[in-house]
């Protein structure tokens, strides 16, 4: 993705605050708000999104197929936190195009953190003493400085 993800992100980046964009916003009855509308180019921010997304998951499948035990546990985790998280938050895109379909889905994206949280807890995702450690020691250190 390196150069080609710089690339559309700047891209996107550029055209963000534009019609191309959003081309308005306006009063969505189904959901009951302010809901926007994909201009032309809002498509690339989709492809960047999945294109992401699905290279991410390649990595983690195969590092997955390689890994045993507590490291392939970790693996999975973050494998369902990121498809939920993904997944739910995909499911407004089709708002965006006026396309009358509940975005269902968002209502799980908030289940990626305890699905993290448990993978830092249970199989040890993150050296969480190690972070304790350090942001203790920062803290101290910020107070005895002021």
């Amino acid at each position: 993705m390196g150069i080609g993800g710089i690339y559309n992100n700047n891209t996107i980046l550029t055209i963000n605050f534009t019609p191309l964009f959003i081309k308005y916003t306006r009063y969505n009855p189904l959901i009951k708000c302010f809901y926007p509308e994909a201009g032309q180019f809002f498509i690339l921010y989709i492809l960047f999104y999945f294109g992401l997304a699905g290279y991410s998951f390649i990595l983690m499948h195969q590092v997955a197929k390689t890994s045993t035990g507590q490291k392939r546990n970790q693996i999975r985790y973050v494998m369902v936190a990121s498809a939920l998280g993904f997944l739910g938050g995909a499911s407004t895109f089709l708002l965006w195009y006026q396309i009358k379909i509940l975005p269902y889905g968002s209502h799980f994206v908030w289940l990626y953190a305890p699905t993290i949280t448990l993978a830092i807890l249970r199989y040890r995702l993150m050296d969480i003493k190690l972070l304790i450690k350090r942001a203790t020691i920062l803290e101290l250190s910020f107070v005895l400085q002021s």
